[in-house]
């Protein structure tokens, strides 16, 4: 693997690990308490699954503007 592909590779983990320290642990402790041990899916599941979806879509688009000021 090329220098530049190992760097862009730490990057993406850094950005992962911070995003789970962060965001998502927030999103997590927030909507934690919808989630038991039913087997039964929960209508809240969908909501609660768009709204993580938009936090990770939002925070990757936040990683993909910061990856291409560095790559100019």
């Amino acid at each position: 693997m090329s220098s530049s592909s190992d760097m862009l590779v730490r990057r993406c983990t850094s950005f992962v690990f911070n995003l789970m320290k962060t965001d998502l642990d927030q999103w997590m402790q927030k909507n934690c308490h919808h989630f038991d041990q039913e087997v039964e899916m929960k209508l809240i599941y969908t909501q609660l699954y768009t709204e993580f979806s938009e936090v990770v879509e939002e925070k990757m688009k936040e990683f993909d503007v910061a990856r291409q000021y560095i790559m100019i």
